[in-house]
């Protein structure tokens, strides 16, 4: 009889922490139509338009803001998403804002849902300890530079993407959504996606690309290749994921799936490797959980199915269409001096080992040893060369955060969804560190409460 109930208790436990498990079907169809063609229709507008990209820029935040006023955080949540998810459409669309808004305005808003919304704060002890240990070399910035302007930009280049990762963190875990919310939150991550791919899709269909074994600007909407191959990227994987966990009906799956594919072609037509690399890698630790789980099996057979033909069918034609230089660039392991940053980083570690050089001076002092300027490009190294030891002890929070969500998942499922998601997070810091808000707000959404709901 003990052995019975404590079986029965198990099951319980595991079907009520389950976060992916059951959740309430719905026909997604409609809403995938819709939000796909307000998506393209956006980016198109924006990228014409700087006044409205600009206007886009401030009414988002504004709505998010109104939505407070909601019983509910879901709608408050979904605008979050949507501005994390738009910092780079902000960017290549040139509204008229600051280069590191998103990122302001998500931890303001962010902020604000926290106080709204959570009645007993928890799981912010880690957070508010990593946040402090990054803080703590910021005195050496503000001696190094003379003006006020430039130890603005250095510190807010350096240290709004740790700020928007405890955040979101301390957020995700002291709010709770009901199930049928978390697929409407992925849409709204995927929206300003849609409509990055849609304005580098424009620029490919209106312009005569050369394309070489170099990140094609051009291929990219205009904008930086690096960050748009890696929000094209992304969007791929959460398409993926969105089908996988949300639809059931098949038209809907081959609707998602084939958004997937495109994003993920337009992703690999920048030439710059670290989106597609992101997306392959975490969809090979994303299938690997779920192909252990018999009740997505048969989905995840059927996912890798369409993905296996479409490639098949396709990267011959984009091979085509690039003058081989597809191949080309790709088989190429070149990291692009990388390695040459990551190794100066460390030496400057080595020399500063107590409090690094300061975030943001890591570009000064590197330049005396690569003889010239350059950005730092992995976010773990940076902390070790600019933070120093308190660096060390801000990385390992980090990475331990990163840790938690794996461990604590109840199934493979939610497994699976977490480490897709802190994957792609993990290789984007790993190469291009903290550059756009969603990096270090993924994981946050990993740490996601999900409240029973028994609604249709």
């Amino acid at each position: 009889m003990m052995e019975k109930n404590s079986k029965k208790l198990k099951d319980l436990s595991e079907a009520r922490n389950s976060h992916y498990d059951n959740i309430p079907k719905i026909n997604y169809f409609l809403y995938l139509i819709t939000i796909f063609i307000l998506s393209v229709i956006l980016g198109l507008a924006m990228f014409r338009s700087r006044p409205f990209a600009t206007l886009h820029a401030y009414i988002i935040p504004a709505i998010g803001i109104l939505f407070l006023f909601a019983k509910s955080p879901a709608p408050s949540i979904y605008i979050l998403s949507y501005i994390v998810s738009s910092h780079v459409l902000w960017r290549m669309t040139r509204a008229h804002v600051l280069w590191e808004y998103s990122k302001y305005v998500s931890i303001i808003l962010a902020i604000f849902i926290i106080l709204r919304y959570s009645k007993r704060l928890k799981n912010f002890i880690l957070p508010f300890l990593f946040l402090f240990f990054i803080s703590l070399s910021i005195p050496l910035t503000v001696n190094y530079y003379s003006n006020f302007s430039t130890v603005r930009r250095a510190l807010s280049f350096n240290l709004s993407g740790p700020v928007v990762f405890a955040l979101s963190v301390i957020l995700f875990s002291n709010i709770k959504l009901k199930k049928k919310h978390l697929g409407f939150n992925m849409l709204m991550l995927l929206s300003p996606i849609i409509s990055v791919g849609t304005i580098s899709l424009s620029s490919i269909l209106t312009h005569k690309i050369v394309y070489t074994t170099s990140s094609n600007t051009l291929a990219s909407g205009g904008f930086g290749p690096n960050q748009v191959s890696a929000v094209l990227g992304l969007g791929a994987l959460l398409g993926l994921l969105f089908g996988i966990n949300y639809i059931d009906d098949i038209k809907s799956r081959l609707l998602i799936f084939s958004i997937s594919i495109w994003l993920f072609i337009q992703s690999i037509l920048t030439f710059s490797r670290g989106g597609p690399l992101n997306f392959i890698l975490s969809t090979l630790i994303l299938f690997w959980y779920l192909i252990r789980d018999r009740k997505t099996r048969i989905r995840v057979i059927s996912a890798i199915s369409v993905i296996l033909i479409a490639f098949i069918l396709l990267l011959p034609k984009l091979d085509r269409l690039t003058q081989g230089k597809l191949e080309e660039r790709f088989t190429n392991l070149n990291p692009t001096g990388r390695g040459q940053l990551a190794l100066a980083e460390l030496k400057l570690f080595k020399e500063h080992p107590l409090f690094g050089v300061g975030p943001g001076v890591g570009i000064a002092e590197r330049s005396s040893i690569l003889g010239y300027f350059i950005a730092s490009h992995t976010e773990y190294t940076r902390l070790l060369a600019e933070h120093g030891f308190w660096g060390v002890l801000a990385l390992s929070i980090l990475l331990y955060l990163f840790y938690l969500p794996i461990k604590r998942s109840q199934s493979y499922n939610q497994k699976s969804f977490n480490a897709a998601l802190l994957v792609w997070s993990l290789l984007e810091m790993a190469h291009s560190a903290t550059r756009i808000a969603i990096t270090t707000y993924l994981p946050g959404l990993t740490y996601i409460q999900v409240e029973e709901d028994n609604e249709e």
